[in-house]
């Protein structure tokens, strides 16, 4: 990665053999492919916006991501690789992550942690967005730091500051329903 500037991981393809980064070089950001391969170094944006924030779909179809081409930042997803179609979703923060199982979409904004479901098929088709919960995360020091993940039992893993310590904190969430177990850890 030497002479690419500032590196976010954003996902493996499926296969493995492809590693999708968010990166930054002289304050420009933008969205990469990487091969595992070779190391071969393919753009997948170079515009005069910041894209950042990748999050590359579990089944490889889709790839989330913040753009500030409206003049505040937003979430984009396109299908991967060819960056055709998709949609968006409203204002937001940053911090894009998929559910594990692909059908919900977590960001951050408004000082919410917010989500939209997808529904199965060929296009990119999100449900209205909902609020999951009021954003507490740790403060990060960019835009590419989300602070939180999704566990394959549907769990969401999160890093709050508290006084005098990092709390971990996990909630159980799912598809339908924003209430949901918040065990302090």
């Amino acid at each position: 990665m030497e002479g690419h500037g500032h590196v976010h991981l954003g996902g493996f393809t499926p296969d493995g053999k492809t590693l999708v980064v968010s990166r930054s070089e002289n304050d420009a950001f933008d969205l990469a492919a990487i091969s595992v391969d070779d190391g071969k170094f393919e753009p997948l944006t170079s515009t005069p916006f910041g894209e950042f924030d990748a999050a590359l779909s579990r089944d490889g179809r889709w790839l989330a991501y913040a753009s500030d081409e409206s003049s505040r930042p937003e979430v984009f997803v396109r299908s991967f690789p060819s960056l055709d179609g998709g949609g968006r979703c409203p204002p937001t923060r940053h911090g894009t992550v998929w559910a594990r199982d692909g059908r919900t979409l977590y960001y951050r904004g408004g000082g919410k942690l917010m989500a939209v479901d997808i529904s199965p098929g060929a296009a990119f088709t999100p449900s209205a967005p909902r609020v999951v919960f009021d954003d507490r995360f740790a403060a990060t020091q960019t835009l590419s730091h989300t602070c939180y993940d999704t566990m394959p039992d549907g769990s969401l893993l999160m890093v709050q500051e508290a006084a005098d310590r990092i709390a971990i904190n996990t909630s159980m969430l799912s598809s339908t329903s924003s209430a949901g177990r918040r065990d302090n850890r």
